[in-house]
Order: C-alpha cells, then sequence, then structure tokens
C-alpha cells in the first residue's frame, strides 16, 4: 500500500507503545531526559528575605528627608553577609551594612545601595530616600513552597538542573530511555576500520543514523547484515522484545537482492505500508513484529536521511514522548533557484537562514551525502511543481 507522507506518519503513531518505564536519576545526568511526574517546591526560593545588593539595611521612614545635600545619619550596629545566620533586629535610627546575597535583619524594610552612601563603619550617612521594600528580595519571591517546580514531560536541561540543585533535589524520576535497533543491511557495506575492495561501500547509514539516534536522546544497538533473509529474521525474532522500535536501511526496493519483502515473508508478515508518495525514499515501509515497530528504509544515505527525519524521528519523540524532537516545519522565501520540474513530492537539501532558503547543493541524487552538511532543512516541493523561483513562499523542515 502507497500512503502520502501525513498517512505514513498517522499509521506509525497509532501503531507504536509509549514508553512507561522510569527511572530515578541523579540531577547531574538528568540532560534531554523526560521528567516523569510533577515536582513541586520542597522551600520559599528565596529561604528568607535577603539583599540584592551590597549597602545597608535601614527603615525606610529614616530616609524621608535624605538628599545628597540633606543626608541622614544613622548607627550602624553590625553586619550580615552572604551565609550568615544572624540575630540582629533593626531598630529606627539605625543600620546594618549588608552585601548581596546576605539576609536582611528583621526590623528593616529596604536595602540603601552603598554608592548612595558614605560608606559609613560605625555610621553611616544616607543620601537618597526610599520606599518601603525598595531593593528587597522577599522569602518566596523566586516560587514558593508548595507551588508546582517542574511539570511531567519537561524536557530536562541545565536551566532546569539549576531550579532542582536550588530545591535541594538531587535525583529526580524520569522516563526511562528508548531503545533503537538499527540494522543496515546490505553485501556491499563494509566497516569503516576494513579496507575498501572493489564493489564495496562503507556504511555510511550506520554511523550517520546512529549518531542521529545518539542526538536524539535514545538508546541505540546497530548491527549490519549481509543480504541474508534467515539470519536477518531470526536476528529479528530472538532479540525485538528488548526495543522500543526497529529501524532497518537497504533492501526495501524491488531487487533480487532487496531481501526486507523476504523477512518480511520468512516472519508471515505483512507490510501496513510499502511505499511512501515522496521523494527521495519512495520505498519506505513499515510493519510490525508481534508488537515491535519497524520502519525500513531506503539504503541510498541520502533518501534514509530524509526519510528518517520525516519518518523515523516522529516515531522517536512519539515513543518518549519528547516534544524537543518533534519534526518542526516552518514556512521560508526562497532566495534562489531551482530549475527542476517535480513529477512527485520531492525534498531536497537546503540551508534556512532567518525566513531565507537558499540551496546549496548541485547534486541532489539519492545517494549523494556529502552537501547535507552545508544545509539545515529539507524544501518541501508538491508534486506537479515546474519549479522554484527566487521569492516563492516555500515550506521547510529543520534538521
Amino acid at each position: 500500500m502507497t500512503v502520502e507522507l501525513e498517512q505514513a506518519v498517522e499509521i506509525i503513531s497509532k501503531n507504536i507503545k509509549v514508553k512507561d518505564e522510569t527511572e530515578i536519576v541523579d540531577i547531574e545526568e538528568i540532560e534531554n531526559r523526560i521528567l516523569a511526574k510533577d515536582i513541586y517546591a520542597k522551600i520559599n526560593q528565596p529561604p528568607f528575605n535577603r539583599s540584592p545588593l551590597d549597602g545597608y539595611a535601614v527603615n525606610s521612614i529614616d530616609t524621608q528627608a535624605a538628599s545628597k545635600d540633606t543626608p541622614m545619619k544613622l548607627k550602624v550596629i553590625g553586619n550580615t553577609y552572604a551565609g550568615d545566620n544572624n540575630d540582629i533586629i533593626g531598630e529606627l535610627a539605625t543600620a546594618v551594612r549588608i552585601m548581596t546575597g546576605g539576609p536582611i535583619p528583621s526590623g528593616y524594610d529596604c536595602i540603601i545601595r552603598q554608592e548612595d552612601t558614605d560608606y559609613g563603619d560605625k555610621e553611616v550617612q544616607i543620601y537618597v530616600n526610599h520606599k518601603p521594600y525598595q531593593n528587597y528580595c522577599f522569602k518566596g519571591e523566586d516560587i514558593k513552597e508548595g507551588e508546582l517546580l517542574l511539570k511531567k514531560g519537561t524536557v530536562l536541561n541545565y536551566v532546569h538542573v539549576g531550579i532542582l540543585a536550588s530545591q535541594g533535589i538531587s535525583a529526580v524520576e524520569v522516563k526511562g530511555k528508548t531503545n533503537i535497533l538499527l540494522l543496515t543491511t546490505g553485501d556491499e557495506l563494509i566497516d569503516i576500520h576494513d579496507k575498501l575492495t572493489n564493489g564495496k561501500i562503507y556504511n555510511t547509514n550506520l554511523y550517520t543514523l546512529k549518531s542521529r539516534l545518539k542526538c536524539l536522546g535514545v538508546n541505540v544497538l546497530a548491527k549490519t547484515f549481509k543480504d541474508e533473509t534467515l539470519e536477518i529474521a531470526n536476528y529479528i525474532k530472538n532479540t525485538h522484545n528488548q526495543y522500543d522500535a526497529i529501524v532497518t536501511t537497504g533492501g526495501v526496493s524491488v531487487g533480487v537482492k532487496d531481501i526486507i519483502h523476504d523477512v518480511q515473508k520468512e516472519l508471515s508478515i505483512t507490510p501496513i505500508f510499502n511505499k511512501v508518495n515522496l521523494k527521495p525514499g519512495t520505498p519506505a515501509m513499515f510493519w510490525k513484529y508481534n508488537e515491535t515497530p519497524i520502519l525500513s528504509l531506503s539504503g541510498n544515505p541520502f533518501a534514509a536521511f530524509v526519510t528518517f527525519e520525516l519518518m523515523a524521528k516522529a516515531m522517536v519523540s512519539l515513543i518518549g514522548e519528547n516534544i524537543n524532537i518533534i519534526p518542526t516545519w516552518i514556512d521560508g522565501i526562497m532566495g534562489d533557484e531551482f530549475n527542476k520540474s517535480s513529477n512527485k513530492r520531492r525534498f531536497i537539501r537546503a540551508l534556512y537562514d532567518n525566513g531565507t532558503v537558499k540551496i546549496k547543493v548541485n547534486n541532489h541524487s539519492s545517494g549523494a551525502f556529502t552537501d547535507t552538511a552545508y544545509c539545515n532543512c529539507l524544501i518541501d516541493i508538491e508534486s506537479g511543481n515546474k519549479g522554484l523561483h527566487k521569492g516563492d513562499k516555500v515550506k521547510v523542515v529543520l534538521f
């Protein structure tokens, strides 16, 4: 069955299982992990009234007549610094020297910055007047004890690490990492550590897609198989239940050695779809063995890359409920020309820069991959398009 791209993504979404396992992870290791449950503030932040600057804690009423010409003189009764735990009680006509982050003694309701004083030690001259609670950080000003701190489903980053640390939280419950099996197939493939001989090619797809999956925050096991139907079928049969999904490359077209069709027959499986109406990567297939979803992509490097970005990436985001890796579609304006007709929906590499889309590639073959290094998006060209021109509005998907 041939489907449109949107149908393919919808079919995939209906045939995956959201990962529900969780684990407790130290906050130093939670980058890009998904929070499994709501977290509430354990303490007020800040946990006490504190000074936002270096200066003097005073009563605002004592400053009302203060100016540079008529300074108010106050007795300095103590000092307080960040980390201090003192029992100073503020009184009228007094002041306490205070540093940034220091706890504000009770009885004072504002902070005079030191630049607006004579920096006095035993007696200080105040040159400005303040309103109550000016330059004053309240206890719980950032967040109050018991308030929602982070919501379930948050994709955690360094900012969240800081927020959790400010609460004294050292570990949180996160969703378990998605486990993906990546199988690259083909008699022509050799590993990058082996000597290249006639008729062989290095296994680009294994390293490209393994790296991409790692960037998406999943655990990935990558293996390569020759075009051996029984070997591939038995491996899937024996290991499929260890993974949340399987991605394969190669063997999906209609040639004699395109053996994924034979693997499906060996496993008594009929694909849910076996073609997607787009170029490159038309022969992409989606199928399941027992309850494990399997997405099979073309072996051509760029075709595999395109269909991975459009379908596999969506599959991984859905399994792990990671909203940060859902494919991002945006509008752009062509900055140059693409003078080729497209008899079917086509995706080509380009560079998206502040709304302008520029084509940085001359070779658009599905087997050409190198120029992808200079691109960051795919232009979605509709079927029947006669060419793209400077100024045309286009839709692109970022990668």
